[in-house]
């Protein structure tokens, strides 16, 4: 038993890093719940306080949990077979044992994060303590759908949305009526020993290698020996297959997992009656969902291979495929590029819907008006339009660059990378708000920015150019393409500083500042590094 206990425990130390941001995160919620514990009570503790230090990280917090206990980095959320790492199978322990470990550590691990949440100052309500049973629930049901293999692809998505979105409806429903804990723990608790008897028969399955398929009727009915009807075109390219491929394997991981944050990040609106206060808070959630999410998901297009989720970069089947380094991270950019559309979709679609069902736009709307008595109907329309491009902008930027810090091949690069994600919404984003509390800080902060945006775009120049070098050293790209996206970045860096002045160029702004703005906004080094960092591993 604990030797299956130790072994298990084993296959979450490569995440080690993670959940010691997230502990810290934890620890950080409950000190700042204990202290405005003993002040005096605040019915509204700002929404950028809110949201920066308790709703966003807690909201990434729980869900890279869900994802690291049920294995959801170790494999694809669309396919048909079991994510539960079959390597483990070959362990001397009983199926038992597979499914229980990971269940009571992810249990013990959201319930701890639970417990901390609720210290958390919530603006207008408390946290029930059900919450926590809740919270335990949806890790449990999650395990188990993501271990069960499907007839057919996507199923398991549809399946886990589904699942969110009643327990959602439950949890919103619980504490809009102030359900009694005992009657909530009622209904929860008995869910946790069905969740583990369908894991363990998930598990089993899987062990065994069962996977069930569904076909249409014609084809069952057809003979073995008949050939098909149709014919898959062969590919003009092999950048053709490649892209294929790619968007085969990791097309979808990110639309994926931002249906499956979108159920819980819309809750807020249902909440005390859709104050202004909780519709601003759930907007910003559901509009930074794409980019926060991107952050972890982009590593897993430079996954070599989906059973080892510690393979990263390029497998050796992969480096032997005809195509040139440049290539290669042209199909993964551009598979980046529609995983971001469709999942910006996805948003588009779940906001307007939100909104209707929870009754809120005349909230949104009296912003927007408010807004446009500010600045006018054309910069308020551009603003909005801006705002979505930036963020849009900021999920590709954000699959980029951790695509390309997989393509490196060094495990410890990857999971400096995820720590440094984690440690930036469990640490920076606590700190910022205390630095927008303290105003001599703020202050000499708002001094320095020039300075500090300054230094800033000499680095990400200096960057660009060190790698353009090395990249025309090796010959890895052509002198032509360095160019002409040189001219690309310098059109685009215009346009918008063109924007920014006509938006916001007030006469005491100075036009320096927009300009270095611009300059960091739009990505120049990390679309050259790409190449060289795969190229640093498929050569080595």
């Amino acid at each position: 038993m604990r030797r299956a206990a130790r072994a298990l425990a084993w296959e979450f130390r490569p995440h080690r890093w993670g959940l010691l941001a997230v502990a810290a995160y934890a620890v950080a919620l409950t000190a700042m719940g204990l202290v405005d514990a003993w002040r005096e009570p605040v019915a509204d503790p700002g929404v950028a306080r809110f949201v920066g230090t308790v709703s966003l990280p807690l909201s990434v917090a729980a869900f890279y949990l869900l994802a690291l206990f049920s294995f959801g980095f170790a494999g694809d959320l669309t396919a048909r077979r079991s994510m539960y790492p079959t390597r483990l199978f070959t362990l001397p322990v009983t199926t038992a044992a597979l499914a229980g470990w990971p269940m009571v550590y992810g249990t013990v691990a959201i319930v701890l994060l639970g417990l901390a949440a609720r210290l958390a100052p919530w603006p207008g309500f408390d946290v029930p303590l059900w919450a926590v049973l809740f919270a335990a629930v949806v890790m449990a049901w999650m395990q188990a759908l993501t271990w069960t293999a499907y007839p057919m692809r996507g199923l398991r998505v549809l399946a886990a949305v589904g699942l969110l979105t009643v327990m959602d409806i439950v949890c919103v429903v619980g504490i809009a009526f102030e359900a009694a804990d005992p009657l909530m723990a009622a209904l929860l608790a008995p869910q946790l020993p069905l969740a583990y008897v369908a894991a363990r028969a998930a598990v089993a399955g899987a062990r065994r290698g069962d996977v069930p398929e569904w076909r249409p009727a014609g084809v069952a009915l057809r003979p073995v020996t008949d050939a098909p009807r149709h014919r898959p075109r062969p590919f003009a390219t092999p950048a053709g297959a490649q892209r294929w491929s790619e968007w085969r394997q990791h097309g979808w991981s990110l639309p994926v997992w931002v249906a499956i944050v979108l159920p819980f990040a819309s809750a807020l609106l249902f909440l005390d009656g859709g104050t202004g206060a909780f519709v601003r808070i759930t907007l910003i959630i559901m509009l930074l969902t794409p980019p926060v999410m991107a952050a972890f998901v982009g590593v897993t297009l430079a996954r070599a291979s989906q059973g080892n989720p510690g393979a990263y970069g390029v497998s050796p089947f992969l480096a032997t495929r005809p195509l040139t380094s440049a290539a290669l991270v042209g199909a993964k950019l551009r598979v980046a590029l529609l995983t971001t559309l469709a999942a910006w979709l996805l948003v588009g679609a779940a906001i307007p819907l939100a909104l209707s069902l929870s009754e809120t736009w005349p909230v949104v709307i009296d912003h927007a008006r408010r807004t446009r008595d500010i600045i006018g109907t054309p910069r308020t329309v551009a603003l909005a339009l801006l705002l979505l491009g930036m963020l849009i902008a900021a999920t590709w930027k954000r699959l980029a660059l951790s695509m390309y810090v997989g393509l490196s091949g060094r495990p410890w690069l990857v999971k400096t990378h995820l720590g440094v994600n984690l440690a930036i919404l469990a640490i920076v984003l606590p700190l910022f708000d205390w630095v927008a509390g303290n105003r001599d800080v703020l202050l000499a902060l708002w001094n320095a920015a020039p300075w500090i945006a300054g230094v800033l775009a000499g680095l990400k120049v200096a960057a660009a150019g060190w790698v353009t070098a090395r990249l025309d050293e090796a010959r890895l790209v052509d002198r032509r393409v360095l160019v002409g996206g040189a001219a690309c970045w310098l059109i685009a860096v215009t346009a918008l500083y063109a924007l920014l002045v006509w938006i916001a160029g007030a006469p005491q702004t100075p036009r320096y500042i927009l300009m270095l703005v611009a300059i960091l906004v739009v990505p120049l080094a990390r679309l050259y590094a790409a190449p060289l960092a795969l190229a640093w591993n498929r050569h080595r």
